[in-house]
């Protein structure tokens, strides 16, 4: 289908564009040469979480447009909390306790039909190509050790993947979904804070390089008072879910995510 869409997007991510559709929906249009089956993949996972209660963005069909595979969404009106947040930096620290609680309320979620987030770990470190191989089979090794999950976990959970509707907060960007250990889930929001740089087009992102190191430490500190017994795990997570990420990451986190995964070594 060849379509005329508003010439900038209104939301871009690491492997796809949002941009506005028909009257209440938007289309998230995948970049890279990315095939169908993305799409196809992703439109089954959000049906998935959204039955287990989750308020998540309906999706629609999947579409190709100008070359380019996508999915259709509802439109959601409100900003991301990290665009709220920049605005009003006054509510950092409410953001970050309603950031730990939503996190802490989709992993009070089974979702049986899920993929396996050890097997997906597990196939990322081996294509870890930048990860030396004795340490990717150290971490291979180690991963086989720690306990397996059947919780539902987000898998690139963020402040921009939390839109503040009027309905009430709604979670996006469902990709990465699986079934498997909270901790993990939790390991890779540490990393993607650690990491990750300000998310093209966020209102001053200098406030947001301020104030993501207090948001991170009040996001754990929450998180870890609920499950204070398992807290530990954290630590060891980290340096695999950041060798799982080499394997498919934007080129500015590359360093970052090597020196977290020599955190193996410490």
């Amino acid at each position: 289908m060849s379509v005329i869409l508003a010439q900038d997007p209104i939301a871009q991510g690491r492997t796809a564009d949002i941009f506005p559709w028909t009257e209440g929906k938007v289309v998230k249009l995948f970049r890279d040469g990315r095939p169908i089956t993305c799409a196809m993949r992703e439109s089954r996972l959000v049906r998935l979480v959204s039955s287990a209660g989750l308020h998540v963005a309906n999706v629609g069909g999947v579409v190709k447009v100008n070359g380019r595979f996508g999915l259709v969404y509802e439109y959601h009106e409100g900003r991301s909390l990290l665009h709220s947040m920049a605005s009003r930096p006054w509510s950092v620290a409410s953001g970050a306790l309603l950031f730990a609680d939503m996190h802490l309320g989709l992993h009070s979620c089974v979702v049986a039909d899920l993929p396996s987030q050890r097997r997906r770990l597990e196939e990322r470190i081996s294509q870890s190509d930048l990860v030396p191989k004795p340490l990717r089979d150290k971490l291979l090794s180690r991963l086989r050790d720690l306990p397996d999950g059947d919780r539902l976990c987000h898998g690139d959970f963020h402040p921009d993947n939390i839109l503040l509707d009027p309905g009430g907060p709604t979670i996006v960007d469902w990709a990465d979904a699986t079934r498997g250990n909270p901790w993990a889930d939790v390991a890779q929001t540490t990393v993607l804070f650690d990491v990750s740089p300000v998310p093209a087009g966020a209102p001053r992102p200098w406030l947001i390089d301020m104030f993501r190191w207090f948001f991170q430490r009040l996001y754990r500190y929450r998180y870890a008072s609920i499950h204070p017994a398992d807290a530990a795990s954290l630590v060891t997570w980290r340096p695999i879910v950041a060798a799982a990420r080499l394997a498919d990451c934007p080129p500015a986190e590359r360093e970052g995510l090597l020196a977290v995964v020599r955190e193996l070594e410490a």
